[in-house]
């Protein structure tokens, strides 16, 4: 059983290295250089980013998600029944925040 497992480890070892290796070169031998492209092209004819404050690119608006707020009452807690004070804790309604259509604004057609 040993003889057995330690030859398709060695099978399987030599049939992974076959399947791994290159032939030939990946790169390709034609084309021009990125320095030639580079030349190639006028100066000032590259693409400058372009800044556009958010409130101008945002064209979708955020729909109402009211923030609930829960009061949690004094209790105890767990097995050893530890006191927990009261505590206020605030939540969304909804479980994510939903976007409007362009034409849409706080949730109704204009």
């Amino acid at each position: 059983m040993r003889m057995s497992t330690k030859l398709l480890m060695i099978l399987i070892l030599i049939n992974c290295a076959a399947c791994s290796s290159v032939s030939g070169k990946i790169d390709p031998e034609k084309g021009p250089s990125m320095e030639v492209v580079y030349d190639s092209v006028p100066s000032g004819h590259f693409m400058k980013p372009q800044w556009v404050p958010v409130a101008e690119r945002n064209i979708f608006h955020r729909l109402p998600n009211p923030e609930l707020t829960l009061y949690m009452f004094p209790h105890v807690s767990g097995r050893d029944q530890v006191p927990v004070p009261g505590y206020y804790t605030c939540f969304n309604a909804y479980g994510q925040d939903h976007y409007g259509l362009p034409d849409e604004l706080n949730g109704q057609r204009q």
